[in-house]
């Protein structure tokens, strides 16, 4: 026999399960429901350029059923990419997107509600690609560039010993790439790093060229710790760009000092090879050569060299002749790297005696200049004696300048096929132009005085007699009486 509990019991047991069934039909099509969503995502680079395609990669995860979830990429909260993503009940998937941007900006993405990151979309942009045991690799790049703009791009921070702060420049292209090497170990870089006594190099760098970009200025950096313990002043400090024969010197400023770090600024149309430091010519003098050349009075004596710039930058050289210790001339040349120029230095003297012939500090050689003008001096002293009275001559002297005048006076008073006459009085000696000579190792004044007391052919008419000073005057007195007892005898005539 049923009692009411029993029955009470009954609809309690009936009433739990029928809640049980309806629970279970409830919960079964919402297991078998696929549950898709974003466990993590990122972004692979935090700089880009405008029109750069930028990856996103995001992992879903499934706890649900087998099936696919929509996955929604935004860019400062507004969608930017739209997809299905299909995965398996249990089961992980990484997934990659690219996205673009047109316009330079700072932008936060996420994926769905998961933040990606923060992504800098600059007009132009340098990073490191990679770092070297010697230095670093970067790149510079731009893109969506307005034709023939004008455009600085700002290098990243480093602990380099160099490094590159910036570079303007203008560009004709719309998207470029240039790479950028940095090299700190002078000793290993792949670029030709000069030295010397007085050169001095911190580091390199090397920017690619490319067509259509002109640049402008560059400005480099280095750690003021390492010029601060070189042998160079700051100011001594130069950017000097690679040519074709070596580096040429830009002209550099120093601007700033900032974060430990001498700024030093110089304008170029291009870079290349870049150099920061101080460099210095090295000069070479080869090829001496002396020769001489004589006039009447001096002797001129020429140096010829050539003279190298063996060194990597553009300087000048001085080169100084010598005769002893006394400078006596110089030439100046301006050199290019390796060229090479003749060179020539000269001097005239007309003093006699031995020189020592150098080039800098180089002996050529030794020249001998006797021009005689020290026997010159010694005859303008005879002459000046002579104008005295009581002076003195000396043999060698009177030979020289009185031969000469002698023998010139001779042959002027005598024709030239006439020879003197024999016909002298007995205390005369024979005189002819080849005696003149001779009577030059006398006594002057003995000449002088037969040179007095003798008449020559031309002055006694030509008959061939030579007379005394003494005979002339008797026979012009008989010659006058004669003419006298003439001219009385023709009077006495008329009147008879």
């Amino acid at each position: 026999m049923w009692t009411e509990s029993m029955t009470a019991n009954r609809r309690t047991g009936v009433t739990l399960l029928f809640v049980g069934i309806l629970l279970v039909s409830s919960i079964g099509p919402a297991l078998a429901t696929p549950r898709v969503f974003v466990a993590s995502a990122s972004l692979e680079e935090s700089q880009a350029v405008p029109g750069e395609a930028v990856n996103v990669t995001f992992e879903l995860r499934n706890t649900g059923e087998s099936g696919a979830g929509q996955i929604q990429i935004e860019r400062n909260g507004s969608a930017v990419y739209t997809d299905r993503y299909q995965v398996e009940s249990g089961a992980a998937k990484r997934v990659t997107e690219q996205i673009t941007f047109e316009e330079p900006g700072r932008y936060n993405i996420s994926v769905n509600d998961k933040s990606a990151g923060v992504l800098q979309v600059s007009q132009t942009l340098a990073e490191t690609t990679s770092v070297r045991s010697d230095g670093r690799s970067m790149v510079l790049r731009g893109g969506r560039v307005t034709y023939n703009s004008l455009l600085t791009t700002e290098f990243p921070a480093t602990n380099d010993t160099i490094t590159v702060e910036s570079l303007r420049y203008r560009t004709l292209s719309s998207a470029f790439e240039r790479p950028v090497e940095v090299y700190t170990n002078t000793s290993t870089a792949a670029v030709d790093i000069p030295s010397g006594e007085r050169t001095t190099v911190y580091g390199a760098v090397t920017i690619t060229s490319r067509s259509g970009i002109d640049d402008h200025r560059v400005r480099l950096g280095v750690n003021q710790s390492v010029v601060n313990e070189s042998s160079i002043a700051r100011e001594a400090v130069h950017i000097y760009r690679a040519s074709n024969d070596g580096y040429v010197q830009l002209n550099t400023t120093q601007i700033a000092v900032e974060d430990g770090r001498y700024l030093f600024e110089a304008a170029t149309n291009d870079t290349g090879t870049l150099l920061l430091g101080s460099l210095a010519p090295a000069f070479d003098v080869h090829g001496h050569a002396l020769s001489t050349s004589e006039s009447e009075s001096e002797k001129r004596i020429v140096v010829t060299a050539n003279v190298s710039n063996t060194g990597s930058v553009r300087g000048t050289y001085t080169a100084t002749m010598y005769l002893g210790d006394e400078v006596v001339d110089n030439t100046t040349v301006d050199l290019e790297p390796a060229a090479t120029r003749a060179i020539t230095v000269s001097h005239r003297l007309s003093r006699d005696g031995t020189y020592q012939v150098r080039l800098d500090e180089t002996t050529v050689g030794t020249v001998v200049v006797a021009t005689g003008e020290s026997q010159t001096e010694v005859a303008t002293e005879t002459d000046d004696a002579e104008a005295g009275d009581d002076a003195t001559e000396s043999p060698e002297s009177t030979t020289e300048i009185e031969s000469g005048d002698d023998s010139q006076t001779t042959s002027d008073q005598q024709p030239t096929d006439q020879q003197p006459t024999d016909q002298q009085p007995t205390d005369q000696q024979p005189t002819n132009a080849g005696d003149d000579t001779n009577e030059g190792t006398t006594d002057s004044s003995a000449g002088s005085t037969q040179a007095d007391d003798t008449k020559t052919d031309s002055e006694t008419g030509g008959l061939g007699i030579s007379l005394s000073t003494d005979d002339v005057g008797l026979t012009e007195i008989a010659i006058g009486g004669s003419v006298a007892v003439i001219g009385v005898i023709l009077v006495l005539l008329q009147r008879w």
